[in-house]
């Protein structure tokens, strides 16, 4: 990137040169991926390279986007001359502004070398998951196994430069279970900012998923009020939902079950406590700077039981006369408090997966979504149901949470254990 960052130090003068105001994003990525999908024997092997680069101008608070292919300092300025007339043409808009960000950043999180990673490597990755002794009826249904380089560049008006350079690896296993009774799948995936081996442990954590549930019974309990536990990989799910209404963007549009006059109220239950943490070292979730370019920093999104920040963006915090907090590509998601070790107590089910999560009325919070779940009796699991409907309400959930549990997942930006609800109503 010695070549771009050479360019940008030219930019500065295309201020002078138009007297506009300007961002450039630029988004640079590297991948090596490889997959695996035995039923017929086939291996898919991609590496790709590719740059994009975004111009932003802004004048009379109208606002102009080109996006490019080129960092010359030339092309720019000939794509600036073709277009600028077309800020003339509309009526003005006072949303659009530059948010006057003016200092420099410049992160290095890069882990590895993409580029000297072997293909042979990749291949040995895949080796390990397709020569695993599987239990009986189990085949892999896909596997893939990728290496990212990401690096984004910002430049503005007010010669603000930021930059982050991050690596990821992702591997995939979707484990496949058959019989002339019963079938069924089973995933587990893993993310990291390092190059890592996949293991004989995910490979077998992923295989006791599937052969939990191999021999579903009908349910030996009633309808009735329960306390109903969500494994981890699910209750990061629906924190997510709870997250992503906390905007004021969707607060203005009337799409978040917040409300502006909610803000300062309470509305979940006083044991849930979130923060967003923007740097965790070797977290592949981390931000530095949000989608507007605003530093990030830690903050407390919800203490004892409210909302104590909110994501503002620029645009929001002009209309609200209030500064912008950095807006929602929230980074490392962690629930504050006092976590349990037993996620089965006091619990009589135990959800593990869900369907038609995307069907949730956001103007009711309601749903009703197909499940997976075991029974529990005396804190150990007792009996498997598949395809079970259910019918909640989503603030109903979070008025009722009974517990937090340590059994963190650590794949997702949110960094959720298992959660239990209290005094559900179960229709069976």
């Amino acid at each position: 990137m010695e070549k771009i960052e050479n360019s940008l130090k030219q930019l500065s003068q295309i201020w002078q040169k138009f007297q506009i105001e300007w961002y450039l994003n630029i988004y640079k990525s590297k991948s090596k991926e490889i997959s695996f999908t035995p039923v017929w024997d086939e291996i898919l092997v991609s590496e790709d390279s590719d740059i994009n680069l975004v111009l932003n101008i802004i004048k009379n608070n109208k606002k102009l986007t080109i996006k490019l292919n080129s960092i010359s300092y030339e092309d720019l300025c000939s794509k600036i001359e073709d277009n600028l007339w077309l800020l003339d043409v509309w009526t003005a808009d006072s949303d659009i502004y530059l948010y006057p960000v003016k200092n420099i950043l410049d992160i290095n999180e890069i882990k590895f070398d993409i580029d000297e990673i072997s293909w042979d490597f990749l291949l040995k990755q895949r080796n390990k998951v397709k020569n695993f002794e599987y239990a009986s009826n189990i085949s892999i249904e896909w596997f893939s196994y990728s290496l990212n380089v990401d690096e984004r560049y910002f430049i503005n008006s007010l010669w603000a430069f930021k930059s982050h350079k991050s690596s990821q690896n992702t591997y995939f296993l979707w484990l496949y279970y058959n019989t002339h009774e019963f079938s069924d799948t089973e995933y587990e995936v893993f993310y990291s900012s390092n190059c890592e081996l996949v293991t004989s442990d995910f490979i077998s954590k992923t295989q006791d998923k599937l052969l939990s549930k191999i021999n579903p019974q009908t349910s030996k309990l009633n309808s009735w009020i329960y306390n109903v536990t969500f494994k981890n990989n699910l209750a990061w799910d629906f924190l997510d939902i709870l997250l992503s209404s906390v905007s004021w963007e969707k607060i203005r549009q009337w799409i978040s079950f917040i409300k502006k006059d909610d803000i300062w109220k309470k509305i979940v239950t006083d044991k849930l406590n979130i923060k967003s943490i923007h740097n965790i070292d070797n977290s592949p979730f981390n931000r530095f700077f949000d989608s507007e370019w605003i530093d990030t920093e830690d903050i407390t999104i919800i203490k004892n039981w409210v909302l104590s920040e909110i994501f503002l963006d620029s645009k929001n915090a002009k209309k609200y006369w209030k500064e912008p907090v950095w807006n929602p590509t929230y980074a490392n998601i962690e629930l504050i408090g006092d976590k349990k070790n037993d996620f089965l107590k006091n619990s009589s089910f135990l959800f593990t997966n869900l369907m038609w999560l995307h069907t949730i009325d956001y103007s009711t919070w309601k749903f009703a979504l197909e499940w997976e779940w075991f029974e529990i009796n005396n804190s150990k699991i007792w009996n498997f149901i598949k395809n079970v409907s259910i019918s909640w309400n989503i603030l109903d959930l979070f008025w009722n949470i009974e517990s937090f549990w340590n059994d963190i997942y650590e794949h997702s930006a949110i960094k959720s254990g298992s959660i239990t609800f209290k005094n559900q109503q179960i229709i069976i």
